[in-house]
């Protein structure tokens, strides 16, 4: 936790403010951001296409996306984390496979170089986590949800496991700005560019309904795609 927190860059990227230009929802602009953030973002979305891809996109076929303020939640409708039991050799202790993926780094399943998932190494949630003032991961399956609330960077853990139909995961987040250059999410052009990415991925993954803040996202032939470039 406190190697991530001290070397944001070496895990997510940059922590200060940058820009870059390019094209955002169809116009050619400089946009702000910090490089971290949005990694932090694309890391537990990549997490829910990941699991699209794993399941042949019977799985994960809804993924939501809405930011509200500084809070980021993701929500996807895949099998959930299994929720058996794994060895913390930190710990020397038992822990759930759910705790272990947000809250341990290399406790993730993609660490083949064959693997055709986008997400690598089985860091990126936890290191979210840790770069995050608040996160709540949920996951549910099988009648049971097990919900890890975490605070100051995972230095905080609560975990409870209770009843829920269906299933599906959702993590929701703040990240912690005092690690980083900015004070808000609205200092930076983060909101569109999550957006932006949205409609790329629902171009390149047609088998997915990607919404963001609850609504759909529309991309209707590649023509259309096109001119936003």
């Amino acid at each position: 936790r406190q190697h991530v927190r001290e070397r944001i860059g070496m895990y997510m990227g940059s922590s200060s403010k940058e820009s870059i230009e390019r094209f955002v929802l169809g116009e050619w602009k400089s946009a702000a951001y910090v490089p971290a953030l949005s990694k932090m973002i694309d890391e537990i979305l990549d997490n829910s296409i990941d699991e699209a891809i794993r399941t042949s996109f019977k799985y994960a076929n809804k993924i939501n996306v809405s930011i509200e303020g500084n809070k980021i939640v993701v929500t996807d409708n895949g099998r959930g984390i299994p929720q058996d039991k794994i060895f913390d050799e930190t710990t020397n202790e038992e822990i759930l496979r759910p705790v272990a993926a947000w809250t341990k780094v290399n406790a993730g399943t993609s660490f083949d170089d064959n693997r055709v998932t986008i997400g690598t190494n089985g860091v990126g949630s936890a290191a979210t986590n840790f770069l995050s003032s608040q996160f709540i991961g949920r996951t549910w399956a099988n009648g049971n949800m097990v919900e890890v609330r975490c605070r100051d960077g995972a230095e905080k853990v609560e975990i409870t496991v209770r009843s829920k139909v269906g299933n599906g995961t959702e993590v929701t987040f703040v990240p912690d700005f005092s690690l980083f250059e900015v004070d808000s999410l609205n200092e930076l052009d983060t909101v569109a560019l999550v957006e932006d990415r949205l409609i790329s991925l629902q171009m390149a993954f047609p088998e997915i309904s990607f919404s963001f803040n609850k609504r759909k996202v529309k991309v209707s032939d590649l023509k259309k795609y096109a001119a936003l470039f």
